[in-house]
């Protein structure tokens, strides 16, 4: 990199990792890659509790809204209060850094782009898997991605408005 840092480091939560970007990297942005903590989720939630499949069905539509703060933490205080697992240090911890792996909580930063795209490739299969049933047929699976597809750029066609009509000046990152 012509001897220049890098402007952000996108790393798992590994602890030595951790510890060490900021020895290496003295002005670098440290971030989490998302997908990461969000596959982590269904192991500290408990894949055995009987409330298992609706935890996840939430985890998918909390993955899949962060592009608004309010949403995102709105979403989480709802997973949080419904499968009681505020006392859950993990996901307490988990929730006082999503300015680090959250993007509502990163919107106006430059590399917002690029997290996304990762996060997109990251949940191309659990995306697909949701149009899937072993009983189906094609046009069953077609239509039902057709419908996702139509929600999917409504909710950006309505992302893009709000980006278009808010300021600068109310986007910061939450610490």
């Amino acid at each position: 990199m012509g001897g220049k840092e890098p402007e952000y480091i996108i790393t798992d939560q590994d602890p030595g990792i951790i510890k060490s970007v900021p020895l290496v990297f003295k002005t670098a942005r440290h971030r989490f890659r998302c997908g990461h903590i969000m596959n982590k989720m269904p192991n500290k939630f408990g894949v055995s509790r009987s409330d298992y499949n609706d935890f996840i069905s939430k985890l998918m539509t909390l993955y899949g809204t962060m592009s608004l703060r309010r949403e995102f933490d709105g979403l989480w205080e709802q997973i949080v209060q419904d499968h009681g697992v505020g006392v859950n240090d993990w996901f307490a911890d988990t929730y006082a850094i999503r300015g680090q792996w959250v993007m509502a909580h990163c919107r106006d930063l430059r590399m917002a782009s690029i997290m996304r795209t990762t996060q997109r490739s990251e949940s191309e299969n659990s995306f697909f898997k949701r149009f899937e049933h072993k009983s189906g047929t094609l046009v069953e699976f077609w239509m039902r991605f057709e419908s996702a597809m139509d929600q999917q750029r409504h909710t950006q066609k309505q992302l893009d408005n709000m980006d278009k009509h808010s300021s600068t000046t109310n986007q910061h990152i939450w610490h």
